[in-house]
This record gives C-alpha cells, sequence and structure tokens, in this order.
C-alpha cells in the first residue's frame, strides 16, 4: 500500500440509503405532476389516451420504488415515525417531494455529523 495516496472511505450504507430515497422522492414527484398535469389532460382535452398509457406505468414503477425505499427507513433510524409519515403523504400531493428536500438535506448533516434523529 502506497502512504502518499489515501485509502478510499467507503460510503456509509445509511446516507447511501438516504441519497436513493431522496432520488426516488423527487423521481416520484415528477412522475406523479406529469401524470396529473400532462398525461391526463392530453386524455381528456387532446384525445390522446396514449399519454396515460405511457406516463401511467412508469409513475406505478417510481411509485412502488420509492414506497420500498421507505419501507427499509423502518429497519434503520434514520427517520422518525412523523417524518416517515410526513414522506408517505407526500408521495399521494402533486409536487409533495419537493417539500421534502430540507428534511433530506437535514438528516445528511446529522448523519455527517454522527447524530441521529
Amino acid at each position: 500500500m502506497n502512504p502518499s495516496r489515501p485509502t478510499p472511505v467507503e460510503p456509509d450504507p445509511t446516507d447511501k440509503a438516504l441519497h436513493r430515497l431522496s432520488c426516488a422522492s423527487i423521481i416520484e414527484t415528477c412522475t406523479l405532476a406529469s401524470l396529473l398535469f400532462i398525461a391526463v389532460p392530453l386524455k381528456h382535452l387532446a384525445g390522446f389516451p396514449a399519454a396515460v398509457s405511457w406516463i401511467g406505468p412508469i409513475h406505478g414503477i417510481t411509485l412502488v420504488t420509492y414506497l420500498w425505499l421507505l419501507s427499509t427507513s423502518f429497519a434503520n433510524p434514520i427517520f422518525t415515525r412523523g417524518e416517515i409519515l410526513r414522506l408517505l403523504f407526500s408521495a399521494i400531493i402533486p409536487g409533495g417531494g419537493f417539500f421534502n428536500i430540507g428534511l433530506f438535506k437535514k438528516k445528511q448533516v446529522a448523519l455527517k455529523l454522527g447524530l441521529t434523529q
């Protein structure tokens, strides 16, 4: 091992899980907004039902992925029960995931400082 080269540090698994959850939250929010504000109006106003057929399954996959990642948070004491409920309800509100960005940043800082909850 070369002493002049620093050894790579493995990222904390909790930090990786938090990053995945935050990305999934934003992606889920974007797909819900595109489904409700682009695809559904195209279907009903322009007679283009294929838009819902394309975006609907994409949103379904992202929603299930987000809920799965959120359910893994129960095993990890990153979030309180109230915060988990907040993250859960934000998934059904168009644009709700954007309100969680501050929470994710706060949790990332707490992890870096070694604080829990």
